[in-house]
């Protein structure tokens, strides 16, 4: 017996979202999602990782810092700050009187897949993420690194892997088919 390999179904990471425009889409992930669809910016700037990285992980690092400046300036030292707001913001200290911006992302290359509308009229789609997709955050660069840092100790922010799963989404907005000038740009402007 032969066994036949499955077509034409994606595989990746699914995300509901709604178009604002022809190349670009909003929506809100998980943190696991997050800290799975785009590395740690702290992570790829580390010296001692381009030697040991994959060529894939590599090749992203590059892309990354061919859109993005480095987090070594003022705005790495305002992670660990920010990384407390969240963490505050979480645990009801702010109350409703706290916000974190969308981060935009950017996937180099295609995606996987885009659905149609999951229910008529109402832009709902289905955008699956390849699995290898090279996703790096255009803008939100301290954020998504607040959040790495968040995910990776929550027990030192007074937090757990339980309250961050159950109530945290992360708003977003994903930009599709845009070259790297394009995505380079739209980190530059105001």
């Amino acid at each position: 017996m032969r066994l036949t390999v499955p077509s034409g179904v994606p595989e990746g990471i699914a995300l509901t979202v709604i178009p604002f425009r022809e190349d670009a889409v909003i929506g809100t992930m998980s943190l696991a999602t997050l800290v799975r669809l785009v590395p740690s910016p702290r992570q790829e700037e580390d010296p001692r990782v381009p030697r040991a990285a994959s060529g894939h992980d590599r090749r992203r690092a590059e892309l990354r810092a061919n859109v993005q400046r480095t987090l070594k300036p003022q705005k790495g030292k305002n992670i660990p700050d920010y990384a407390e707001y969240i963490a505050a913001g979480i645990l009801g200290k702010h109350g409703s009187a706290w916000s974190t911006p969308p981060i935009t992302l950017w996937p180099a290359g295609e995606t996987a897949a885009m659905s149609d509308e999951l229910i008529p009229d109402s832009g709902l789609r289905r955008l699956t993420v390849a699995a290898d997709a090279m996703v790096i955050a255009i803008d939100g660069e301290t954020q998504t690194t607040a959040w790495h840092d968040i995910y990776q100790d929550p027990e030192s922010f007074g937090l757990t892997y339980t309250e961050l799963g159950r109530g945290v989404r992360i708003p977003f907005e994903l930009y599709l088919g845009i070259s790297p000038a394009d995505a380079r740009q739209i980190f530059y402007d105001p």
